[in-house]
């Protein structure tokens, strides 16, 4: 048992060792990666504290639902001008809410992933397409005169 033990302790030689070339290639690896892996450890710290936040608004609504508050509100809706701007106001700040934080959360977790979206120029595509058929539609439109 002690040999084991022993020898499950001491890694061998071939292992615990890295050849320089080895050093070398990890080294160029970090520089190419520009620096992506404290970009994803970042996107990790704030994706946690966007689904603690998601969490919490959804704590929020499910205990003001079991509680009646929104039943309350919604009630209210119509009684007075300032009971229903309350609710009407509370009502789309949560979906706003709701809206951001998924809409954030999703960026994090891309930017975890390591895609890069890029974005689309859509209105420069049409614009040049339009100054192109601009020029020779022209000809095209004319109407002959009626000869009388």
């Amino acid at each position: 048992m002690e040999k084991v033990m022993a020898s499950t302790v001491q890694p061998t030689t071939e292992a615990a060792e890295l050849t320089r070339t080895d050093q070398e290639f990890i080294r160029e690896a970090v520089k190419r990666d520009g620096g992506s892996a404290k970009k994803r450890v970042k996107a990790a710290i704030q994706a946690a504290v966007l689904a603690t936040l998601m969490g919490l608004l959804a704590w929020h609504t499910i205990l003001w639902h079991v509680n009646g508050t929104h039943k309350e509100l919604f009630d209210a809706i119509g009684t007075t001008w300032w009971s229903t701007a309350k609710g009407v106001l509370y009502n789309l700040g949560l979906i706003a809410t709701t809206g951001i934080l998924l809409g954030m959360f999703a960026e994090k977790l891309t930017d975890l992933v390591g895609y890069e979206v890029k974005k689309i120029k859509h209105f420069e595509d049409e614009e040049d397409l339009e100054s192109s058929t601009t020029a020779d539609s022209g000809a095209a439109e004319r109407v002959p005169e009626r000869v009388a």
